[in-house]
């Protein structure tokens, strides 16, 4: 060898040294990740402890529920068992409203805080069983931060009546959980204890029925239960089976999948499911393929979240289904041949389309075309191939660990400020309603539940403007009616009221076969045609169609009287005693109503109209 070959670089041992004895970084702790997510989410959410119930659903879930108003007792619990309210089976969800409303009373604000509290956890939740099923702390944390702080999943949060989807979530990732410790070594009592929890998952929300297929995406990848489909390394601890070994195992909880859907069906046949004459099959599989590429393209390009989507019906059009076809398929295909090489493509597809499925409209429940909070358990599937695919490509290209920090910081800071924007939408009911009209245009649910709201704060001459839009949209829209009569009858424009209550009324005649809320409405259009007949001194006809609003909804008729005897007693005028006696006449107490009648008079002689109705209940026959 010649002295050039010998030839050291100056200080070269010195930097060998170095490059021997220099500590290296060591890797971030998965309990500094779990914090930061963790305490991450509840900052995010903070602001929801100043919100609101929202008029849509939180009304009947929490405020108005007389059984959750009555706490955390037997008698809730006995009820919750069997009662499909709501056209839902979910007694798990009952119990977490009643034992809110018995902690908490209503305040809203702890009630949000209890929401954001279980999505925190179960964004823990998922980074603890990515993290131990893969090792890859860092995309197990991206995959998670993106779950915890996307604006997709505001909607769960931040909506109250959405608790069934946080504790869904919760249980169902907690049966993942202890499938992996099932998984390790299989025996009937850890099997059980997987059935135990799936249990509590259906029981709060049905979404959970995918579960089991879920177990088998598992079993191939990260688990690779599958034997002969995936290499065993010897380090792998979890045990290998066949594919009959795997479907066999989970009997018991595809048994339980088909209780639950049972039961499911039991439930929303309280006037949930929507017939294939009001949606019919080719409109709901158009609208169900094009809904899949809408929810993949917010996942990705975040904006535009509203409350309501309204359904195209036979409208939509035919290039937006055959455009979804193609994306669906491409991505399918792409998975499926990069199986072997990306099982995390395969299984976060098949994840996403599956557990998307029962809410993706193929059997209609209710009159929306899609909802942000169905996307909240499926996007988990899109969020791994995401950031699986990221740190592959990243590798692949050489890229160091500052600038992947800085790429995900910046991923995350973007959600996050999504997010925030997104959440101060759900302040009340007016923020909702009137950001989801600017994201979804001609939406007639929204425009009445807007008039609805600004009616509470008191700003009817705003509403009424959203009750006309509601109508225009939905001329069978009998709420919207009934709430553009009670705005003329209070402007004194009483012809224009009475002509929008026999609307209602004609619109609710076959009232035989209503549902509760419509009967209701046919209800209160009767007893406001009533009391405007009686304005007008027609009090025959005001009689009559008092009558038949006690014949439709007995109950709402003695509310109403309460309410009016109540009136009465506190601010006493002839307009409040003609109605008192006319409605206690309607429920059959006529002598009672004639005597209330005659005291009003001893007390206030000049009260001609009650004089009027006094002469003619003393004149009929009861």
């Amino acid at each position: 060898m010649t002295s050039r070959t010998l030839r050291q670089p100056r200080n070269s041992a010195k930097s060998v040294h170095s490059r021997i004895h220099a500590p290296e970084a060591k890797p971030i702790s998965p309990v500094v990740f779990g914090l930061l997510l963790f305490v991450g989410t509840l900052v995010l959410y903070s602001p929801v402890r100043g919100h609101d119930f929202i008029n849509y659903d939180d009304l009947d879930y929490v405020v108005n529920n007389s059984h959750v108003k009555s706490g955390l007792t037997w008698d809730t619990v006995r009820w919750s068992v069997t009662s499909r309210e709501q056209a839902n089976w979910h007694p798990v969800t009952w119990w977490s409203h009643a034992a809110d409303y018995e902690l908490f009373g209503p305040d809203a604000g702890s009630h949000h805080i209890v929401n954001v509290v279980i999505h925190a956890a179960n964004a823990l939740l998922l980074f603890l069983l990515l993290n131990w099923a893969t090792g890859a702390t860092g995309a197990s944390f991206v995959v998670a931060a993106m779950f915890a702080w996307h604006p997709f999943n505001v909607e769960s949060v931040a909506w109250i009546a959405e608790r069934k989807n946080l504790l869904c979530t919760f249980c169902f990732l907690l049966t993942l959980a202890v499938y992996g410790w099932f998984a390790r070594k299989p025996s009937a009592e850890r099997l059980a204890a997987v059935c135990g929890i799936f249990v509590l998952a259906l029981a709060a929300k049905p979404m959970a029925v995918t579960l089991p297929f879920v177990l088998l995406l598992l079993d191939y990848w990260p688990l690779r239960r599958v034997l002969g489909w995936t290499v065993d390394p010897a380090d792998h601890s979890i045990p290998q089976r066949s594919v009959s070994q795997l479907l066999l195992e989970k009997i018991p909880l595809f048994l339980l999948t088909v209780g639950a859907s049972w039961a499911t069906v039991w439930a929303q046949s309280a006037g949930a499911l929507r017939t294939t004459q009001a949606f019919p099959l080719s409109a709901r599989l158009a609208n169900a393929l094009y809904s899949y590429v809408v929810y993949l393209a917010k996942t990705f390009w975040p904006f535009g979240f509203g409350l309501f989507y309204p359904h195209p019906g036979i409208s939509v059009s035919l290039w937006k289904p055959a455009v979804a076809v193609v994306i669906l398929l491409a991505i399918s295909i792409s998975a499926w041949i990069h199986r072997t090489k990306l099982p995390f493509l395969i299984v976060g597809w098949l994840l996403f389309l599956g557990v998307l499925f029962p809410m993706i409209g193929a059997v209609q429940v209710g009159d929306q075309a899609m909802a942000d909070r169905y996307a909240y358990l499926s996007t988990i599937g899109l969020f791994i191939i995401a950031a699986w695919s990221g740190a592959k490509l990243l590798d692949e290209l050489g890229v160091g660990k500052r600038v992947r920090f800085g790429l995900v910081t910046i991923v995350l800071a973007l959600l996050c400020f999504l997010t925030s924007r997104q959440i101060s939408y759900w302040e009340n009911s007016v923020s909702i309603w009137s950001h989801t009209l600017e994201v979804t245009g001609a939406n007639a649910l929204a425009e009445k539940k807007l008039g609805f709201a600004l009616v509470s704060q008191g700003n009817s001459e705003d509403a009424v403007i959203h009750f006309t839009n509601a109508v225009t949209l939905n001329p069978a829209d009998v709420g919207s009616h009934l709430n553009l009569g009670a705005y003329y009858a209070a402007h004194d424009r009483l012809p224009d009221a009475m002509e929008e209550f026999r609307t209602a009324v004609r619109l609710t005649s076959d009232y035989r076969n209503l549902s509760a809320e419509d009967k209701q409405h046919r209800g209160s259009a009767l007893i406001d045609l009533g009391f405007a007949y009686a304005i007008m001194k027609d009090y025959p006809q005001a009689l009559a169609d008092l009558r038949a609003a006690g014949q439709t909804d007995p109950a709402l008729l003695e509310r109403t009287e309460k309410a009016v005897s109540r009136a009465l007693l506190n601010k006493p005028s002839e307009d409040v005693s003609l109605k008192s006696a006319l409605l206690l006449n309607a429920e059959g107490h006529r002598e009672e109503a004639i005597s209330a009648l005659r005291k009003t008079l001893d007390t206030n002689p000049e009260y001609s109209q009650v004089q009027e109705s006094l002469q003619f209940l003393s004149s009929i026959q009861q």
